[in-house]
């Protein structure tokens, strides 16, 4: 699963010709940009305010620009790692749920999800949400499932994180969950 995982999500990462969105090159620039002053709390766009996300995506693509540079293949690469985590959590998922080999269907499946792809391999703010979506309800399930006090406490503590990353979208999204898992066979 991880040789697949890498060729599927890693094979010309850094080439601006495979892949292009649009607002990649707003969220790379400022993370560039405050990577280079060395400033985490004040995201800006070409010297400019860029209060246009929370800071969390920026701040997983800074250690890529110390190791990488400031180049494309830097800001991707984090996107990358947060698609990694997503198919890592989801096989996991799969494997608690229903076993071994819905696990690894399960991240079989998930690789053949082109937005997953895509969004896996550019800087934006897809690839950290979905992992933290996965990651939320997995801990919640776990946590439903008495599996141990540390879930009781990770699922709460993911959704708290996630809102550096866009908001308190994961938030509404697992209330929303809560709402209705009511009667639902976990």
């Amino acid at each position: 699963m991880a040789v697949l995982a890498a060729l599927v999500l890693g094979v010309g990462l850094g080439q601006d010709r495979l892949m292009r969105m649009d607002d990649e090159g707003l969220y790379v620039r400022i993370a560039l940009e405050m990577f280079q002053r060395g400033d985490w709390t004040v995201p800006t766009w070409f010297g400019g305010p860029g209060w246009f996300k929370p800071p969390g995506l920026y701040w997983s693509m800074f250690p890529w620009f110390a190791l990488l540079g400031p180049t494309l293949l830097a800001g991707r690469v984090a996107a990358l790692l947060w698609g990694a985590g997503t198919l890592a959590v989801t096989v996991a998922f799969g494997c608690r749920a229903r076993g071994p080999q819905a696990g690894l269907l399960s991240g079989l499946v998930l690789l053949t999800c082109c937005s997953f792809v895509k969004y896996s391999r550019v800087g934006m703010m897809e690839a950290p949400l979905l992992f933290f979506y996965v990651a939320v309800l997995y801990s919640f399930y776990r946590a439903r499932l008495g599996d141990g006090p540390i879930w009781d406490f990770l699922w709460p503590a993911l959704t708290g994180v996630s809102t550096l990353v866009k908001g308190p979208v994961t938030a509404l999204v697992l209330g929303l969950t809560l709402l209705f898992h009511r009667g639902v066979p976990w």
